[in-house]
């Protein structure tokens, strides 16, 4: 739980602030404390305690108590590098925190890749990232960011392609290559062409390429749950 999305949390002062941080961490740490505990750390007197529950719309302390804990506990469903191993055929812990360290040093823009479903895709990867204040293009005009001044404010090159064959992408992911871009891929084939010209590269466990149209086709669908869960560790760790 982050408790500035409390309720009036905008109008407490900043030794209320403190207050707050100093319950939230004995709860995430599973520390025992009480109100007089809580009262005597901060130099203050349980009044102020009783005031700033009051001040959050709850009817005392205890209530403010109960609906922290409630929440932390709620929030505190943390995935693991491991919840991405059945999705990923060539999966590595260290090559998904080389993901995340880019996400983290990322100052600049970053660009995304895909045609056909995977373009529809690769829009719901700008989306989530836009929730997290990233700065995205999204396939439009990159041959036009990549040869001028724009390439410039890119930090990397995100592409999806099921086959990693697609000449298409693979001309970008060559041009992006020869700016010193860093290209982070998402197919099905490991050994595929955009794969190997790739700096960071996932293997997408999913059916493969049939030629009956109707059959089931899981690779888009679990690049987004990927996404979510790799989304959700960068918010892990940096909050």
């Amino acid at each position: 739980m982050k408790i500035h999305t409390m309720n009036n949390f905008s109008i407490l002062n900043q030794l209320e602030i403190d207050l707050l941080k100093s319950i939230e961490n004995k709860i995430i740490n599973e520390e025992k404390f009480t109100i007089r505990s809580i009262a005597k750390e901060n130099f203050i007197s349980t009044t102020i305690l009783f005031k700033l529950s009051k001040k959050l719309g709850f009817e005392g302390y205890s209530e403010m108590i109960y609906y922290l804990k409630d929440e932390i506990n709620l929030n505190s469903k943390a995935i693991s590098y491991e919840t991405l191993e059945p999705l990923i055929n060539n999966f590595n812990k260290n090559v998904l925190t080389d993901f995340i360290e880019l996400l983290n040093n990322s100052s600049q823009r970053i660009a995304l890749l895909g045609l056909g479903y995977s373009e529809l895709v690769c829009d719901y990867f700008s989306r989530k990232l836009s929730l997290f204040d990233f700065s995205t293009y999204n396939g439009a005009h990159l041959d036009v960011i990549l040869k001028g001044q724009h390439q410039k404010n890119l930090s990397m090159l995100i592409v999806i392609s099921k086959s990693g064959e697609t000449e298409d992408v693979l001309k970008f992911v060559k041009n992006a290559k020869n700016y010193d871009l860093k290209v982070i891929s998402f197919t099905s084939n490991s050994k595929s062409a955009i794969a190997q010209n790739s700096f960071l590269h996932f293997e997408v466990n999913c059916t493969t390429n049939s030629m009956n149209i109707f059959e089931a086709d899981t690779f888009s669908g679990k690049v987004i749950l990927i996404i979510e869960y790799m989304l959700q560790l960068y918010n892990q760790q940096k909050n």
